[in-house]
């Protein structure tokens, strides 16, 4: 009998301590599950998106953020995106651009993603035929920094097409926007990306520049922030200018740009010329000079025009610099 109970005594005790395990897990699972993923905010889309596997990251001042989708497979997750570009290179208000080689087939299907600069967009996304004929079109309305997903099945009014072009015309504010044709057997992503060029989007960016003179070439740097010129440097030389006796009168390089205005200058100011005085008192013989800057930008990449220089007040050995100097090529490209 007493073996008997000895018995019952162990599988009670083995009990409990099936039991203690089994609280314990069901406490830590309980805990787990009550941790909310981390997770960004969540995109909104428009018809036709899933954006369930559409991430996000934080945008840098002046840049239109990475975003990345994400397909998992049996074997792999696969994974498309386009890195952060200058915000000065996306496509802006009244610019349109292109993504090419789309396919909606039993083979193949195409996704389009698209991401708004920080004033949102209204755009126009059209589908067009490999000879550019307009098949179907539908606007989009998305918010600051906000993304956007959709297949194209369900974004047109088309059941298929091959070698199609999506064409996005922005009427309001500005986007970059990206394609991906996707394999239906492996799922493998081909990324289609978006028509740009170097700063197409918008005026603002920061530009190199150069000043010829009959094969001398003297240059700078210009910056311009919402619409305006704040900031140019650069240097000067001009041989044409010449003495009696048919030398430079003027054989210097200048250093000019730090009298230009702070506040700034509308780019739209340089188109009819724009002038500012630059002193160089600082030195004995020294004087001042007004240079008269008319250039017009080209597509938002460079700008064009001249520079035109009168100089006064200098005496000495730089007496010779006082005058009109011929009018000179200002030619300057976008740097970012």
């Amino acid at each position: 009998m007493s073996m008997w109970i000895v018995g019952i005594i162990v599988l009670l005790v083995k009990l409990a301590v099936v039991l203690v395990v089994l609280l314990l897990l069901a406490s830590v699972l309980t805990r787990s599950a009550s941790v909310e993923p981390r997770r960004g905010p969540e995109p909104v889309t428009r018809p036709g998106a899933s954006a369930s596997n559409l991430r996000t990251k934080t945008v840098d001042p002046g840049q239109i953020e990475a975003f990345r989708q994400y397909v998992r497979t049996r074997r792999a997750v696969l994974n498309r995106g386009v890195e952060a570009i200058p915000a000065s290179s996306a496509t802006s208000e009244e610019e349109s651009t292109h993504i090419s080689g789309m396919v909606l087939d039993d083979d193949f299907y195409t996704n389009l993603f698209a991401l708004a600069g920080a004033n949102g967009v209204t755009m126009d996304v059209d589908l067009l035929d490999p000879d550019g004929v307009l098949l179907d079109t539908v606007e989009i309305v998305l918010e600051a920094y906000e993304p956007w997903l959709s297949g194209v099945a369900t974004l047109w009014d088309v059941s298929s097409f091959a070698n199609g072009t999506a064409r996005a015309t922005v009427t309001d504010g500005s986007m970059v926007m990206l394609g991906s044709k996707v394999d239906r057997a492996s799922k493998d992503p081909t990324t289609l990306e978006l028509e740009f060029g170097a700063g197409a989007g918008s005026v603002d960016g920061i530009y190199q520049f150069t000043i010829w003179d009959e094969g001398f070439a003297a240059g700078g740097e210009l910056l311009v922030a919402d619409g305006l010129v704040v900031e140019i440097y650069g240097t000067y030389a001009n041989y044409q200018k010449l003495d009696d006796q048919n030398d430079p009168a003027c054989a210097v390089t200048w250093q000019w740009g730090f009298d230009f205005p702070t506040t700034g200058v509308p780019v739209e100011s340089f188109a009819s010329g724009y002038a500012f005085t630059e002193d160089f008192r600082y030195y004995e013989d020294g004087g001042e000079f007004t240079w008269t800057l008319t250039f017009t930008f080209d597509d938002n990449v460079g700008f064009s025009g001249t520079i035109d220089a009168v100089a006064a007040e200098f005496s000495g050995a730089d007496a010779g610099c006082n005058g009109t100097y011929p009018q000179l090529p200002m030619l300057g490209g976008k740097a970012n």
